[in-house]
């Protein structure tokens, strides 16, 4: 089992000495020489978590090793560079309208569960609502004529009478039903609140002139003011008999936050009024509070109803997009020092996520992460790295401490062993080695089949770094990923000699093609490609006894 249980007893029963728990299986890779301390053990039978050995004494039950033993001073449960299959962010791809209030999101689909999310509005403000028109809001009223073409467009605007509290600006374009067309604009000019001409800026369409549309130019104008922020909304207004009847919004703004106050420049004389904005929410904001677990793809967002009755209520039209995070390897987007550096698309959008996981990059520096800006995808690194990576380097983060990954004292250094680049190309080739013996150095699997034919399937296989493990199938069946020009690959490694650092990798098309990872029919894989290892279940062993 990988976790730990305390048993205690009502009854003392008979004396005992000692208990130990046990765990048994078969070596899967040992040192090639002597000594022998690092050993893989059974995956079925042995821990996932980093330390859990230590301290305990390791013996070999069968076989000419029988009897030797020793203390586990290290051991490396799983290392597979995934942080979460959970939710890491939220894209808003479109905000939506409408909405009353923020909320919360819940996850639908995807094969996990867990993920919950709050969103924030803020609003526009597409309209105003005319509850009071006031008295003595209007001056001097002019009259406005258009007429229209054959093809129902408005083709010219007429003006006569005199006016005194008329503003320059967008005229207001009235059509109400049995109204019919939309879309005229014109353009009001004025000499001190006298309307001296309207000029015709957009037609329009669809008018009719049995039911024509009517026009007049504005006598006041809207501002707004939100009760923390929010900018931009201006809006004109028309009268009739002393009243305002129309606002027209010339702009929506944005941003707004709270109660907004919308502030009127009308005629001196015009009291009594009660407009009203109608501000219209928009998402603008997500906090990821639960990645979840166990998502295999991206769930289908809603918005829930564990935040009450006001949650998200009115929000249509908004396309939030999940994006679901797995393993971390990707390229630096910008680096700042050694000891700050800007991750790569696709880390995660929360503040600290990765606060105390280890950093590592393909060059073998490591690091650990002390603080996180989800914002800008900063990352701060204790202790700084030796050397000052570049940008697009490759780098991976693992939840592993640090001290699992580098232990000088016990001559540890996975990070060595388990980054690096490529020394040779991937190389496709016969199976069984035999047929085809003068075509060893394909270099995909569609080139080799394009060539002939191998009786007994065929094999791909690539050269890591002499830093990578000397220990024959220490690697097989881990993942190997793989950063190529403008994207990444991984495979399931399948065999690994550890005396020349040949990993054979699933591909598709070879003997070795029914696996969840593997590299595509007609990829390639260059020399000097930076690579990831995964690594499980490896103990190190101190003092003991070792027969051979």
């Amino acid at each position: 089992s990988s976790i730990r249980y305390d048993l205690v007893f009502d009854k003392a029963g008979l004396s005992c000495t000692k208990w130990e728990e046990m765990s048994s299986g078969l070596l899967r890779s040992v040192d090639a020489t002597a000594p022998y301390t690092t050993f893989r053990l059974d995956a079925l039978s042995s821990s996932s978590l980093h330390d859990y050995y230590i301290g305990r004494r390791f013996m070999i039950t069968g076989g000419p090793s029988e009897g030797s033993f020793g203390t586990v001073t290290h051991y490396l449960g799983r290392l597979d560079w995934e942080i979460t299959r959970g939710v890491t962010s939220v894209d808003i791809a479109n905000p939506g309208k409408n909405c009353l209030s923020g909320g919360r999101l819940a996850g639908v689909g995807g094969d996990g569960q867990g993920f919950d999310a709050e969103f924030e509005i803020l609003s526009s403000i597409p309209g105003v609502l005319v509850v009071n028109g006031g008295v003595g809001c209007g001056g001097l009223r002019q009259q406005f004529a258009l007429t229209l073409t054959a093809a129902g467009n408005v083709n010219a605007v007429s003006v006569s009478g005199s006016g005194s509290a008329y503003r320059s600006g967008p005229a207001i374009f009235i059509c109400d039903p049995p109204c019919t067309g939309a879309g005229a604009q014109a353009s009001c000019t004025t000499s001190n609140g006298n309307v001296t001409q309207v000029l015709v800026t957009s037609s329009g369409a669809g008018y009719s002139a049995s039911s024509p549309p009517s026009v007049v130019c504005a006598e006041g104008a809207l501002t707004a003011l939100g009760a923390s922020s929010g900018s931009g909304f201006t809006a004109v207004l028309s009268t009739f008999n002393g009243a305002i009847d129309r606002v027209y919004v010339t702009n929506e703004g944005s941003g707004y936050r709270g109660t907004i106050e919308l502030v009127l420049d009308v005629f001196p004389t015009c009291v009594y009024h009660d407009l009203r904005a109608l501000p219209s929410g928009y998402i603008h904001k997500v906090t990821v509070l639960n990645n979840g677990v166990g998502y295999t793809s991206a769930p289908h967002l809603s918005i829930g109803t564990h935040g009450g009755i006001l949650s998200g209520q009115g929000c249509e039209g908004w396309d939030l997009r999940a994006q679901v995070g797995d393993h971390t390897n990707s390229k630096l987007s910008a680096v700042a020092s050694a000891a700050v550096v800007r991750l790569g698309e696709g880390a995660s959008a929360v503040d600290d996520y990765y606060v105390g996981m280890t950093f590592v990059t393909v060059t073998g520096q490591a690091s650990t992460i002390t603080k996180y800006s989800g914002g800008n995808q900063e990352a701060h690194l204790t202790p700084p790295l030796l050397s000052l990576p570049l940008h697009g380097d490759g780098y991976a983060i693992t939840k592993a401490p640090l001290r699992v990954m580098q232990d000088t004292a016990r001559g540890v250094n996975w990070v060595s062993q388990l980054t690096g680049q490529l020394s040779k190309a991937m190389a496709c080739k016969c199976a069984d080695d035999a047929a085809m013996s003068a075509l060893l150095n394909f270099s995909s699997m569609s080139e080799i089949m394009a060539n002939g034919s191998c009786t007994h399937g065929y094999k791909c296989a690539v050269t890591l770094s002499l830093a990578a493990p000397a220990h024959d199938n220490i690697l097989a069946g881990e993942t190997i990923h793989l950063s190529t020009a403008g994207r990444g690959m991984s495979a399931q490694i399948l065999d690994y000699t550890g005396s020349t650092r040949t990993a054979v990798l699933a591909v598709a098309g070879s003997s070795f093609s029914v696996f969840r990872n593997q590299i595509g029919f007609t990829d390639t894989v260059p020399a000097a490609t930076q690579y990831l290892l995964t690594a499980s279940h490896i103990v190190t062993i101190g003092d003991g006894q070792r027969n051979s």
